[in-house]
C-alpha cells in the first residue's frame, strides 16, 4: 500500500508544470471579492478618464510656467524669462556679463511665472 501511494506522489517533472497544484489566480478570485471590479462598461471609465484629464489641463497655467532670472555683476545686471529654467538662467547671465566692463556675474534669483 505505501508503495502504490509512493508511486502516486512521483510525477515526472514535466508533469508537474503542466498540471500545478494550485488553480489559476484568475480562477481563484471569488466574485463581489473586495479589489474586484466586474467586467463591462470600460468604455465608460475611459470616457470618464479623458474628461477628468481634459479638465485638469484646462487648469494648468501656461504663461506662468515661464521662469525669469536675475543675474548682478560689477556695474550691470541682466533679467531674463523662458520657458525653460536653464534658458532663464543662461540668458540672465549673458544679459549681465555684455553689460558689465568685467564679464563675471552672479545669478541673484529665479522665479517661476516672472
Amino acid at each position: 500500500m505505501e508503495a502504490a501511494r509512493a508511486s502516486e506522489c512521483q510525477t515526472h517533472p514535466t508533469q508537474a508544470l503542466s498540471q500545478p497544484n494550485e488553480a489559476n489566480r484568475k480562477d481563484a478570485v471569488l466574485p463581489g471579492a473586495p479589489g474586484v471590479e466586474p467586467e463591462g462598461d470600460h468604455m465608460g471609465r475611459t470616457l470618464a478618464a479623458f474628461a477628468v484629464a481634459a479638465s485638469l489641463l484646462t487648469l494648468a497655467p501656461s504663461e506662468a510656467s515661464a521662469w525669469a532670472c536675475f543675474a548682478t555683476g560689477l556695474g550691470s545686471s541682466g533679467y531674463a524669462r523662458a520657458y525653460d529654467i536653464i534658458d532663464a538662467k543662461l540668458f540672465a547671465l549673458r544679459r549681465c556679463e555684455r553689460r558689465s566692463p568685467l564679464p563675471v556675474c552672479t545669478l541673484v534669483w529665479c522665479r517661476p511665472g516672472g
